[in-house]
């Protein structure tokens, strides 16, 4: 009996073990664009616009957009789970509840370089080709 719950309990072990491994790292060979972002938050107003201005003419293939939304205790619990299925998990708990902006990570969540609110979409933009070209 004591065989059989070990066995039980190593496979269950095994099976705890299996989802952080598949989800341990960002898309591979991208960078990641990171929005930290409340519908509330004013920076969040004044960014908006500007990155998508900035993202015109951007290869999206070489791109991944993840927004964490902390709009409210719902949303920011859904980011937490996603910002872990990505390999964000430490940027993320890097900036806490902070918003109106946004980071550029490399394929395994490493930060590139962080866009502000206060940075031109000419900026935005410059230093998304910049961080795209550290993917290789």
């Amino acid at each position: 009996m004591k065989t059989i719950l070990a066995i039980a309990a190593l496979a269950l072990f095994g099976l705890m073990a299996l989802p952080a491994v598949q989800t341990a790292s960002a898309e591979s060979g991208k960078t990641s664009l990171v929005l930290f972002y409340a519908d509330w938050c004013p920076n969040c107003k004044i960014l908006d616009p500007k990155l998508k201005e900035a993202l015109s003419d951007i290869d999206q293939d070489k791109l991944s957009m993840v927004t964490f939304d902390y709009t409210d205790r719902e949303r920011i619990l859904a980011s937490k789970d996603l910002a872990a299925a990505k390999g964000l998990t430490d940027l993320q708990k890097s900036y806490g509840a902070k918003t109106g902006f946004a980071v550029l990570a490399d394929e395994s969540g490493k930060e590139i370089s962080v866009i502000s609110s206060e940075d031109s979409a000419e900026i935005i933009h410059d230093k998304i080709v910049a961080a795209i070209a550290t993917q290789g």
